[in-house]
């Protein structure tokens, strides 16, 4: 078994490509609609959503854009990303207004970013 994709929400386009393709890098396809019906049935959202998806090798986020999505806060649902230079992606991190946490762990730590939207992602060094 595996992985072939993790579905997010943002509230605009926008948020999503800050984080998808400038902070990370994926490509971004043209947006397609999910129809009222299926929003219904699969989410029990009354309307319909443009859904965008953003890929690189070996990583695929399918993106529900709808204006009233806010990830649960607090919440411990998250995506850990395996990065080659940690450090250099949390720098970009700030540099676009992300909310960077480092919390220590033993003798090391652990480091959590969130997306615009509340959306939170764990970062480690790829080994």
């Amino acid at each position: 078994m595996r992985v072939l994709h993790v579905g997010v929400g943002a509230s605009c386009e926008r948020n999503a490509d800050l984080f998808f393709q400038e902070l990370l890098g994926l490509e971004k396809a043209a947006p397609v609609s999910l129809s009222v019906e299926l929003s219904r049935s699969i989410f029990a959202i009354e309307r319909e959503l443009a859904i965008i998806h953003y890929r690189a090798e070996g990583i695929h986020f399918e993106v529900f854009v709808d204006p009233s999505c806010r990830a649960p806060a607090p919440t411990v649902a998250h995506t850990c990303l395996e990065a080659d230079d940690p450090d250099g992606l949390l720098v970009r991190c700030t540099a676009l207004g992300l909310r960077v946490n480092r919390t220590p762990k033993g003798d090391s730590s652990v480091t959590f970013i969130s997306d615009l939207d509340g959306n939170l992602y764990e970062v480690k060094k790829r080994k």
